[in-house]
């Protein structure tokens, strides 16, 4: 099926809206070569954005993460090592879910999350298609 445009499955309409197709776009590109820690897509959402509060980063990386797991384009998960290459294993909930696990995790933390702290995503094929044709 064509991911691109069908909307994501179990995310509200005010999170299913195209947050800014360059911070999707560049997230994708990043996937490409190779998984994402959720502190390199803090970081990569971060740059994009004009306002810098914590809650406007929050919700940015929130609808992100709503986006790209909703359209089949990547798995969150935990990262585990198969044969010598890390591979992230999904949590196998739904986007909402997802997100949900996420901030409430970062919320915890008290400060934005660092290398290796709450989760990894890794694109589908799905999402290594989309982001090939955003190079």
């Amino acid at each position: 099926p064509d991911h691109r445009h069908s909307a994501p499955v179990g995310c509200d309409e005010e999170s299913t809206r195209p947050l800014n197709s360059r911070i999707t776009a560049d997230v994708l590109r990043e996937g490409l070569f190779d998984t994402l820690q959720l502190a390199e897509v803090v970081s990569l959402v971060r740059a994009q954005l004009d306002e810098s509060s914590d809650r406007a980063l929050r919700s940015a990386v929130a609808h992100l993460i709503c986006e790209v797991v909703g359209r089949g384009w990547a798995v969150v998960g935990d990262a585990k090592p198969v044969e010598g290459v890390l591979h992230v294993v999904s949590w196998g909930r739904s986007p909402e879910e997802t997100v949900r696990r996420i901030l409430e995790e970062w919320r915890n933390l008290e400060r934005n999350p660092e290398l290796g702290e709450i989760c990894w995503l890794e694109l589908t094929e799905a999402g290594r298609t989309v982001a090939e044709a955003t190079q």
